[in-house]
């Protein structure tokens, strides 16, 4: 039996325990009287005493003891209800920039998570107040073919202003038990710079959750990113300190058509995805319909390599005219190092230290890690660079090396292999501090 601190019952902090002693009362009497139990009903009957002036006020009169057994049959099963991201019965926070794929990956799993017989359509609630009308239509047709229910602010009678008493009335009436709400964005149903009101927003989330409700909410990011380049949540942080478990979410290219979308985690209670990279493919004229089924997921293999190829791809963008001077030299038959070097300087504007830096940043034998040329050992160990078969090709064609090399390499396309470092062939050449990784 779990003991009452002593000042609850003798009101006085434990000073009137030697007159109940004297008095030929037992110490723990009242406890037997009121507190033997502090289940719900023992509960009451303490609160009932108190009122009556019989016992004085104690915090113990709320403790739950006793009532474990009916609160875990109560209990969610540890069911995922977005992917690996967002758990049942959790209060989960999405934050990324518009257009980053957040609410196209949302419906994405919820129909995933539907298929798989985790949550029946009809217990997922989509507040859609982020979209126009023909956007809405576009995702209710969704809704009605996989049997989850959209919302939208001004339709059939619904209105943001009354989400919050809705939200309550459900938890009173027994309604949240197993329900999932979207609610699509945050910025709509809440003040996001507002602290006072984040705060009380995310105290009837809590009692939704409490009741045995889940909560999604997506949500923007700043418009600056932080200095390692990556995006902050935007409005204060109530929300996200109130949360059960929190991502932030960046998108990237890969190629015309493929969209790479990064969920990062930064808070869980749960076994969720520490990072998780989704993909979609993008063509014109293409319905959302197509647009969600073509949502994948990416394994960490492929996630590495796209990752590379974007890198790659950006340097070659960034050092595109140096390439291209540095062709045209090795072109003419200059080969040793210090000749290649002097001869691109005064072709260019470029300086000598740019040279060296690209010279070595793009020195390798794979086309597909951006490399143009490969370095060879001459006579006393100097090195000596010359173009690779298929760009010496290129630049005996008539259009000459300049363009030429971007554009076949590009429409190659060639498997981007991340075993094969970048680097001067394993050869130590100046500026590799410079080369990617």
């Amino acid at each position: 039996m779990s003991q009452i601190p002593l000042s609850c019952v003798t009101g006085d902090g434990g000073g009137n325990l030697a007159a109940l002693g004297g008095a030929g009362l037992s110490p723990l009497a009242p406890m037997a009287d009121g507190f033997a139990s502090l289940g719900e009903s023992e509960g009451q009957a303490q609160a009932d005493k108190e009122q009556a002036g019989d016992l004085p006020f104690c915090l113990s009169r709320f403790a739950l003891n006793g009532r474990s057994a009916s609160m875990r049959e109560r209990m969610l099963a540890d069911l995922y209800i977005l992917g690996r991201i967002a758990i049942l019965g959790q209060f989960t926070m999405i934050y990324a920039p518009p257009n980053a794929g957040k609410t196209l990956i949302t419906i994405a799993l919820l129909i995933e998570t539907i298929k798989s017989g985790t949550i029946p359509g009809h217990d997922i609630l989509y507040i859609n107040a982020d979209d126009n009308y023909k956007g809405l239509v576009e995702k209710l047709a969704i809704a009605e073919a996989h049997g989850f229910l959209m919302l939208a602010p001004g339709e059939n009678g619904y209105q943001l202003a009354q989400t919050e008493s809705h939200l309550m009335r459900m938890v009173q009436d027994g309604a949240a038990y197993g329900k999932v709400v979207i609610f699509d964005t945050c910025k709509k149903f809440a003040p996001i710079m507002d602290k006072r009101a984040c705060s009380e927003f995310a105290k009837v989330i809590r009692a939704f959750v409490q009741a045995g409700g889940s909560v999604i909410m997506l949500a923007h990011v700043n418009k600056h990113r932080d200095i390692a380049g990556h995006v902050i949540p935007a409005g204060t942080s109530d929300l996200i300190d109130d949360a059960d478990c929190a991502y932030t979410v960046d998108s990237s290219t890969q190629g015309d058509d493929n969209v790479l979308v990064v969920f990062d985690n930064k808070k869980s209670r749960g076994d969720v995805d520490d990072k998780v990279t989704y993909r979609y493919t993008r063509t014109a004229g293409q319905t959302y319909e197509a647009l969600v089924t073509s949502v994948q997921r990416v394994g960490e293999q492929e996630l590495k390599s796209a990752t590379h190829a974007k890198r790659v791809s950006e340097l070659m963008t960034a050092n595109n005219e140096v390439i291209n001077v540095l062709m045209d030299v090795l072109s003419t038959g200059v080969t040793l190092k210090t000749e290649v070097v002097k001869a691109a300087v005064e072709r260019s504007h470029f300086s000598r230290e740019r040279i060296r830096k690209v010279l070595s940043e793009h020195c390798g034998k794979s086309m597909a890690d951006g490399h143009f040329w490969e370095v060879f050992n001459g006579e006393k160990h100097s090195h000596h660079y010359r173009l690779l078969p298929f760009y010496e090709k290129l630049t005996r064609s008539a259009d000459g090396p300049a363009d030429t090399a971007y554009t076949a390499l590009d429409g190659n396309e060639p498997q981007i292999s991340v075993n094969e470092p970048l680097g001067c062939g394993g050869l130590k050449c100046e500026g590799d501090e410079g080369s990617i990784e």
